[in-house]
């Protein structure tokens, strides 16, 4: 018997990881096409990051009642979520930078 079934856990078959690094004031995914994900997608603000960058879904924003998920540079979140498509960032200042992986 295989670890996985021992543990009764659901491992991926697939991943996706990658970097933005023009993040801007308009919310945007993180990635366009279809990627199923077991667990989540971990995401990063990078280090150099002047602003903050804000995590959710597609009506996400820097302010007000629809604030996301804040994020400093060099903090970390891991959003349980089932595809990277429902994934929004936007920073509150331009050029800012995230790098994400997904399993």
């Amino acid at each position: 018997m295989s670890l996985r079934d021992r543990l009764g856990v659901t491992i991926s078959s697939s991943f996706i990881a990658g970097a933005i690094t023009n993040v801007s004031t308009a919310a945007a995914q993180i990635w366009a096409t279809s990627v199923p994900l077991v667990i989540g997608v971990e995401i990063k603000a990078l280090n150099a990051n002047t602003g903050n960058v804000f995590l959710g879904d597609v009506n996400v924003t820097a302010t007000g009642s629809t604030r996301g998920m804040e994020l400093l540079g060099g903090q970390s979140f891991l959003m349980p979520v089932d595809q990277i498509t429902r994934v929004y960032v936007v920073a509150n200042v331009t050029s800012q930078g995230i790098a994400f992986f997904g399993v």
